[in-house]
């Protein structure tokens, strides 16, 4: 059986390094070959990858010489029926969506006419199996591609290549197009599921849940200091993540709780890495009781080592919207309490009170206040046990990833032989 993984940049960084975990356990599998089919080279720094998993470039490279002819397709864009289809249904009431559609259809024809001609050189196309990391415009090209191939298709979906409130004007181009000639979308959370149900038309049958996970590294954190507390968060710098709502209700804590001492160290960088700085700087750096530091870019390696050496009270995220952040898979697995909103699949991973605050999808800073006050929670051992409970119980790489991998090997055998 022949597996091509279609990624975004994967091997090559700094994008999907989630796939660094899930391709140790495509490599177990000594009946599956595995070729990784990236649609670019990212900064061109690649990851290493197990010896067994081949790197095909061959599309690669055609993908991006396509791209160079994104005039020429946006003159074929009014060829295209799904433009009209959308145009009437969709954009004639927000002609702000106009933009987002060419682009998507730009896209999908660009991975079309690459698909085409990659297709025509591999053998035995109907023992080939192509899955997809990300349900967008390469997997809908796939789909189109399908019956005359007679290949089969797996797709996992997340956050961006889902939520419409992740897009511009709130809106997923072709979406509802895609529920056609695939044979199964493996979504992080429940929550996805009936999501795609409910906004774009997909049918259960052809869903399923394949949740991400993290290797336990058998790390135990403990607490800070009694009289003080440490917060952590991890994440890109970007307006989606709303950073600067730690930093406000840090400083208004912190200045109404003088006999507590308080830390954050926040772990990745990203666009708005000075202004987040800057304002840090600004708002906490004359409070006597406030400790932070803003690390900037940090491998992976070097988070879990953070988790090991550190004492750490809490693990925070106030994104706006998120799939399954698998920075809190990881922070769970070293028995790290949650603080939350109860957005996408956050509600999966954080039961209120039991391993740290669920908040309210909005994020307000007097509700980030007023989950960061119940100190006694977050240093609990109970809470903290219940943390690593639920880790175990869905995020386990290992069960999770051999499961994902035994279905899409015994589905595509049973229709082989059918």
């Amino acid at each position: 059986m022949k597996i091509i993984l279609i990624t975004s940049t994967f091997p090559f960084k700094p994008a999907e390094e989630f796939l660094e975990t899930e391709i140790l356990f495509w490599a177990e599998r000594s009946d599956i070959s595995v070729s990784i089919v990236p649609l670019s080279f990212g900064n061109d720094r690649m990851r290493s990858i197990p010896e067994n998993i081949n790197l095909d470039l061959s599309i690669t490279r055609k993908f991006m010489s396509e791209l160079h002819k994104a005039l020429f397709y946006g003159l074929q864009v009014f060829f295209v029926k799904y433009f009209y289809i959308e145009l009437l249904s969709e954009v004639k009431s927000n002609w702000k969506k106009i933009s987002p559609l060419f682009s998507s259809i730009i896209s999908y024809l660009i991975s079309y006419h690459s698909f085409k001609k990659f297709l025509k050189r591999q053998p035995k196309l109907n023992e080939t199996v192509f899955y997809t990391y990300w349900n967008n415009e390469a997997t809908f090209a796939l789909q189109s591609l399908k019956k005359r191939y007679g290949y089969q298709i797996f797709s996992r979906i997340h956050g961006h290549d889902l939520y419409k409130n992740r897009r511009t004007a709130g809106y997923m181009p072709l979406k509802k197009h895609f529920t056609k000639n695939i044979d199964g979308v493996f979504t992080v959370t429940d929550n996805a599921r009936e999501y795609l149900t409910s906004n774009y038309g997909f049918e259960g049958k052809v869903l399923k849940l394949g949740r991400l996970g993290v290797i336990d590294r058998k790390i135990k954190t403990g607490p800070a200091s009694q009289n003080s507390l440490h917060i952590v968060s991890c994440s890109h710098l970007s307006e989606v993540k709303q950073i600067h709502k730690v930093i406000e209700a840090l400083c208004k804590l912190a200045l109404s709780n003088t006999h507590i001492e308080y830390r954050w160290t926040h772990l990745g960088g990203g666009l708005l890495y000075e202004r987040i700085q800057r304002l840090a700087s600004e708002s906490l750096a004359s409070i006597k009781n406030v400790n932070y530091k803003i690390l900037g870019v940090v491998e992976n390696e070097r988070v879990f080592r953070f988790y090991k050496e550190e004492q750490i009270d809490l693990f925070i995220n106030v994104s706006m919207s998120e799939g399954a952040p698998v920075t809190i898979m990881e922070a769970l697995s070293c028995h790290i309490p949650i603080v939350a909103p109860d957005i996408g699949g956050i509600g999966e991973m954080v039961i209120n009170n039991h391993n740290g605050r669920l908040l309210n999808s909005d994020c307000s800073i007097e509700s980030i206040i007023e989950a960061l006050s119940d100190i006694e929670l977050f240093k609990r051992e109970e809470t903290r046990m219940n943390s690593h409970a639920i880790y175990l119980n869905k995020y386990d790489a290992r069960r999770n990833y051999v499961d994902f991998i035994n279905f899409i090997a015994d589905k595509s055998r049973i229709e082989v032989q059918a």
